[in-house]
């Protein structure tokens, strides 16, 4: 645990040194520059998308943080309503990426209803952030009760998929595969915080190979 968390503070403080140097640097050529209006202009866009990942970093360092602080409060609610939530507050997002989410009705479980938002969020953001193909993106969201009586639910995209060899390395904290786009690199180590929190377990489908393929399940006995 220990070795975990110094790694995690190491990359957290890397990443947070890298944007810092960004936007000093910018600072420093606007002022060599003689705050010379295009060159200006230039230097506060790379200020500014410096900032911009130091607040995407911060705010998943006190997401994680209250994750692992906090006392979740479960409720039994309907995961189609869940997911209809997620999907309204990621429409913006979806229609500039030229893609859709497709979900069917959903079993009513007990989860913390703010967390399984969160963890759908986390799971079509990547999906769009990363879903780069010839196709348009699609994303579809499956649920049900699996033999032994757990929820399984499924986020799968047709995107250009995860490789098996990074199925565990994806949910460390401060992991990105890709250096493009936006985000912190903590997305899916919060979902794995959360699926933690529900005493279930968020897994990649390493045998589907048409895109990436999320898994989570949880008991129903755990919370009830």
């Amino acid at each position: 645990e220990n070795s975990s968390l110094r790694k995690f503070a190491h990359t957290a403080a890397h990443d947070i040194q890298s944007s810092l140097r960004g936007i000093s640097a910018a600072l420093s050529w606007m002022e060599e520059d003689g705050f010379e209006a295009k060159s200006t202009r230039e230097h506060q866009e790379l200020a500014l998308e410096q900032a911009k990942k130091l607040q995407h970093l911060t705010h998943s360092l006190l997401e994680i943080s209250l994750l692992q602080d906090q006392k979740p409060v479960f409720q039994t609610v309907d995961l189609t309503e869940i997911v209809e939530e997620a999907h309204k507050m990621i429409s913006h997002d979806l229609a500039s990426a030229g893609g859709r989410i497709e979900f069917g009705t959903l079993p009513e479980w007990r989860v913390v209803p703010d967390l399984m938002t969160r963890l759908i969020l986390n799971l079509c953001g990547n999906a769009i952030k990363y879903g780069v193909s010839d196709d348009p993106l699609e994303i579809a969201i499956e649920g049900g009760i699996t033999q032994k009586g757990d929820l399984r639910l499924t986020v799968t995209d047709n995107g250009p998929g995860i490789e098996a060899r990074y199925a565990e390395k994806i949910f460390e904290q401060a992991t990105r595969l890709q250096s493009e786009g936006e985000g912190s690199g903590f997305g899916l180590a919060i979902c794995a915080e959360i699926a933690k929190n529900h005493d279930g377990h968020l897994r990649l489908d390493t045998g589907y190979t048409n895109g990436a393929r999320f898994v989570f399940e949880m008991p129903r006995t755990a919370h009830a």
